[in-house]
């Protein structure tokens, strides 16, 4: 794809949309590419089904059971969604840097894109972030790339330390932000990596996103903007790595994230990575030793000590870096 390809579509057309009242407007949608991310916070929906009550029985302990499983299943997924908001504000309240060292004509434009527009959709135990490719003037796509990749991986991080891991893609996709909602290829993109191609908890990041990404780093910058957007995507592509299957992912282990100091958001990276150790191999050695009476549980447990045997290994590489012990 030609460099400024992600930059610069933007269709403009007028489109025949519906309203709610069955009438149909004009609407100028904002129809460009997208970086998209969709993040699943696993096992809440197995719980959900496993305690549903059929409709129509009378069963007040089921009900009961229903009623327990929904509000622990609830009160796990608003912490989920609270840890997205936290570390959202947190890093747009971060220190700003020395900018005194930039040349003039972008330090103004550093001051505005430090804000970005992202956006964020949370439903049931999903959420959806999402921000434009095109630069706006107070929007630096590059600089929201990094927000998310940080942002992914401290979710990661922080939701493995609580016992309850997430899984996720990221990729780039053309899509139409209208009536408050994106649709599109991106959203598409984001929900196959996460449903179908991540398989254990880590958070993919597609191919479109990598060139997006690659763009930014290669090409020759043709200003100071350049420059400062390729320095940017460097410090983006420390916080992924290129996993055993060769598919891109968030390192949220990885030495960018060793970088964060204790304090600096909410909660401190290092007590939580341990923490987080411990749960993993607390876990694993549960759904190893697990009794099973069917072969339907039998696979089932197979299944869920694979994904903790997935990152039992990701943390035992990077036990040196954050100081583990066996």
């Amino acid at each position: 794809m030609a460099h400024g390809t992600y930059d610069r579509l933007s269709l403009g057309c007028q489109l025949e949309l519906p309203t709610m009242h069955g009438k149909r407007q004009k609407k100028r949608p904002n129809h460009q590419w997208w970086a998209v991310a969709f993040f699943d916070l696993l096992g809440q929906r197995k719980s959900f089904l496993e305690n549903e009550v059929a409709l129509g029985v009378d069963d007040p302990e089921a009900v009961a059971r229903l009623v327990r499983a929904t509000q622990e299943s609830v009160a796990v997924i608003l912490r989920f969604h609270d840890l997205y908001k936290r570390f959202r504000t947190a890093y747009l309240q971060r220190p700003a840097p020395n900018l005194a060292n930039l040349p003039p004509n972008i330090r103004a434009k550093a001051e505005r894109w430090r804000r970005t527009s992202v956006k964020h959709v949370p439903f049931s135990d999903g959420l959806v972030v999402y921000f434009g490719l095109r630069p706006e003037p107070d929007h630096s796509p590059v600089l929201a790339l990094h927000f998310l990749t940080m942002g992914a991986g401290m979710l990661a991080m922080l939701q493995v330390s609580a016992g309850k891991p997430i899984r996720g893609g990221i990729d780039a996709g053309t899509g139409i932000q209208t009536h408050g909602q994106l649709f599109g290829a991106g959203v598409a993109k984001a929900y196959e990596l996460e449903s179908l191609r991540a398989k254990w908890p880590r958070i993919l990041v597609g191919d479109d996103l990598m060139t997006y990404l690659d763009t930014k780093l290669n090409v020759p910058p043709q200003d100071d903007v350049d420059e400062w957007n390729s320095g940017t995507a460097e410090r983006i592509k420390e916080t992924l790595f290129q996993d055993n299957d060769g598919k891109w992912a968030v390192d949220f282990l990885g030495p960018m994230f060793r970088r964060i100091p204790d304090g600096s958001g909410p909660p401190a990276p290092v007590s939580e990575v341990h923490r987080g150790y411990d749960q993993v191999r607390r876990a694993l050695d549960y759904w190893r030793k697990k009794p099973c009476s069917s072969i339907d549980e039998e696979n089932e447990r197979k299944h869920i000590q694979d994904k903790y045997q997935y990152l039992a290994d990701y943390f035992a590489h990077h036990a040196a870096l954050w100081d583990l012990r066996p």
